[in-house]
């Protein structure tokens, strides 16, 4: 029978309170970015009345909060190019309007030449749009009074400030890189509890699941590492942000090797498929696993990682030792194979913990 009014009013409900939630999460992260861009295009168009007598900066604020962006992934290099490709728009539009006024055919010969320069310049996708867009602008507004490169040097200020706010008042680095650290450490957590259970079940299209969530980890690995760097960028460029340049060294460790772990969690899941087709269940081989997508549970809770004193690693340890060539599986080629597979996934979690390689291998039984 269909679903009453009561349950169907709670799903609502639930689904109405899901999405405040989540708004409210994204709201209270945009708090610091938008005082950041909002007091960054204040200061430009500010400074620009005043060291240049504009009376209507308007691409100074536009420059300033463009490039600062709403958002915590702001990474100086991109400020840097974003600020290029602002100014370089402008300069190219007010150049080609001095030269050969405004309408509808310089509208599209200033795009193409500005769009042209900024990939010449090796340009990303996002500064060739923001070129084109300024270009736009300065093609299709009316001139204003003064200089005529007026425009393009209220965006020079708006760029230089934005770029002077991201340097002096960056946010914390480590904050970003914690959050993509916990959601790939998470995911490959769930990867390998899917594993586990195809194992123990004998479940190959439980393997097949886990093997297709492995595949779809990239996108996070790809944000771990991107996170990575921006908060080196910050630590070595940013006064205020030095102090922390080791705790980020320790994160960008522990997402190396969570890099390493969900390669090999990928290559684990793909040999259960194939194991899990013989309809063997192999419940010793499914609980290490389930061990290690427990550890790697603890690790995602884990805000500020140290080389020592990880809850994780006694845990990992003791699995570690688990996965020798005489246990259960001795007599069972695809489970000999799997384990095969599971001790470098091991490997690469304990040195995520802060141990060398060596240590880490050593605490393998001889195969």
């Amino acid at each position: 029978m269909p679903p009453g009014p009561a349950p169907a009013a709670r799903r609502g409900g639930a689904v109405l309170r899901g999405r405040a939630a989540a708004g409210t999460d994204r709201a209270r992260t945009a708090v610091w970015p938008a005082l950041q861009g909002a007091v960054g295009a204040a200061l430009a168009y500010g400074l620009a009345q005043q060291l240049l007598g504009h009376p209507y900066p308007f691409f100074a604020g536009v420059a300033a909060f463009v490039c600062l962006g709403l958002t915590d992934e702001r990474r100086l290099r991109r400020v840097a190019e974003l600020a290029a490709g602002v100014t370089l728009g402008v300069l190219v539009g007010d150049a080609f309007v001095l030269t050969f006024g405004s309408g509808p055919v310089q509208l599209a010969v200033v795009l193409s030449t500005t769009v042209l320069v900024a990939v010449l310049l090796d340009g990303g996708n996002l500064v060739v749009t923001q070129a084109g867009v300024q270009s736009l602008l300065v093609v299709g507004l009316p001139p204003t009074a003064g200089s005529p490169f007026a425009r393009w040097q209220d965006a020079f200020v708006g760029g230089a400030v934005a770029l002077l706010v991201a340097v002096l008042l960056p946010a914390d680095p480590r904050r970003l890189v914690r959050r993509r650290l916990r959601a790939l450490l998470d995911e490959l957590a769930a990867v390998l509890g899917l594993v586990a259970d195809a194992l123990r079940r004998a479940d190959a299209a439980a393997a097949e699941a886990a093997l297709e969530r492995s595949r779809a980890t990239q996108p996070l690995v790809d944000a771990a590492q991107a996170a990575v760097r921006g908060g080196r960028e910050v630590t070595r460029l940013a006064p205020r942000r030095r102090r922390h340049r080791a705790e980020v060294a320790r994160l960008a460790v522990l997402a190396g090797h969570a890099d390493l772990a969900v390669r090999n969690a990928r290559v684990l899941a793909r040999r259960a498929v194939s194991a899990a087709e013989d309809g063997r269940p192999r419940p010793e081989v499914a609980a290490a696993v389930a061990d290690l997508a427990d550890a790697v549970r603890v690790m995602a809770a884990v805000d500020v990682p140290r080389p020592a004193g990880w809850a994780t690693r006694p845990r990992l340890e003791r699995t570690a030792a688990r996965l020798g060539a005489g246990g259960p599986w001795r007599e069972d080629l695809a489970g000999t194979a799997l384990v095969l597979l599971v001790r470098p996934l091991v490997v690469d979690l304990l040195e995520a913990t802060g141990l060398d390689h060596e240590t880490a291998r050593r605490a393998l039984p001889r195969t």
